[in-house]
Order: structure tokens, then sequence, then C-alpha cells
């Protein structure tokens, strides 16, 4: 999800300097290529460079303020996790806004999307922070759906599958549409932080490349 949202903002920042982020002339139109789902052990070692090149670039462009010192509470119960997360991609819309409920996560948790891999809340809190008023200006329509969003037996994990979409307010119109699922593994519910999500992993429905695509991708505005 992170990713998506940086290339997206990287782009509609450089795009009125450079030429060939102009919108490009109509093309052919080819048959879609099968789709292959993707995780981050899938994932091509040079995709993940550059997704980390240009993570780092969007970070020294933004400077954005310390988030504040994540805490922890109460253990707390799989249902009222189960609960916070539908809530996050229901009414949040947390994959297109990053308005994540903070007191679900554990200070230490891994987050992981088939691109880029890093540990902490903080860290997370941070990135979101410097997107979030571009996001506002380049992101449009943005809609999600679940699917589904269930508590496994041993009351350890949460599944969601889901998809995002939205046009991009860049020159040649494209447009996101991808689905996937989110794996949430959670910390024992017992003790200070218990119940917490300790582990974020997404896995996208089709190659990362081919998703991040999408993105320089012309003229597939929904509207």
């Amino acid at each position: 999800m992170l990713v998506v949202l940086r290339l997206s903002v990287l782009l509609a920042l450089l795009a009125p300097s450079l030429p060939f982020l102009q919108p490009p002339a109509a093309r052919v139109p080819r048959p879609p290529a099968p789709l292959r789902s993707s995780d981050y052990d899938t994932t091509s070692a040079p995709v993940r460079s550059l997704v980390s090149s240009l993570t780092s670039l969007v970070n020294v462009l933004s400077r954005p303020p310390p988030p504040p010192p994540p805490s922890t509470g109460p253990p707390l119960p799989p249902s009222a996790v189960l609960a916070g997360i539908r809530a996050d991609y229901v009414e949040r819309l947390y994959l297109w806004t990053g308005d994540i409920d903070p007191d679900l996560y554990s200070p230490n948790c891994t987050f992981t999307d088939p691109t880029l891999s890093f540990t902490g809340l903080a860290k997370f809190q941070s990135n979101l922070a410097s997107l979030q008023p571009l996001l506002e200006r380049f992101v449009k329509d943005p809609a999600v759906e679940l699917y589904s969003c269930e508590l496994a037996a041993d009351g350890r994990s949460v599944a969601a599958a889901w998809r995002m979409r939205a046009d991009l307010n860049l020159p040649w119109r494209p447009a996101i549409d991808l689905n996937g699922t989110t794996t949430f593994g959670l910390l024992p519910p017992k003790g200070e932080g218990g119940g917490r999500i300790e582990d974020y992993r997404e896995v996208w429905g089709m190659e990362a490349g081919e998703a991040l695509l999408q993105i320089v991708t012309p003229g597939k505005w929904r509207g």
C-alpha cells in the first residue's frame, strides 16, 4: 500500500519537469498478460531496489515532523482488534489514506508488502505524515472494497481480502486497481500492549512490477 501511494505522489511532483512523464501518444491495445500474485519474497531485486530508492527520495523531499511516540495500554481482545481492522478498511479507507488506528499496533510491528519491509509503528506514521497532504491533492475518488475480514480460530491472526481503486490526478490520467490480501499477526492478549498487531503482511493479486506500471499507464480513468 505505501509503495503505491509514494510512487503516485513522487510522479505527481516530478511530472511538470520531466518530458517523459507527459501524456504519451495513443498506443495500440495489447491483450492483457496473465496475472500472478506477488509477495515480498517473490518480487525481483530490481523492483525492490527501485522502490527503496524512490522511498528515500520522497522522505528527503518531504521531511515530515517526527510522529508522537507510540504508546501501549492494557491488552486488547482479538474481537476488538478485528473490529478495529474492519473500521480501518471501511470507514477510514486506510489503504488510500494511511489512517490506521495506532492503538491496534505494537510499537515494534513489522510492515511488509511485495516491495518493501520495515519495522516500527513510528516509521509507518512518519512515512504517512509526509504523504497525506499530497494524497488529498492527487488521489481522485478513492475506494476500498473489503471482501472478507476474519479472525483465525486460534485468535492469533486476522486475514483480510480487499480491493483498492482510484484515479490519479496526473497528466496522463492513470488509475490504480489492485486487489490483495493482508495477514495481521497478533501478540498474545495478555500483559501491557498484548493482543496488538505485531506483523502486517500484504500479498497483491498481480506481480509487483505490473501493479506499479499502472501508475504510468495513460488513459485509465474510470470516469
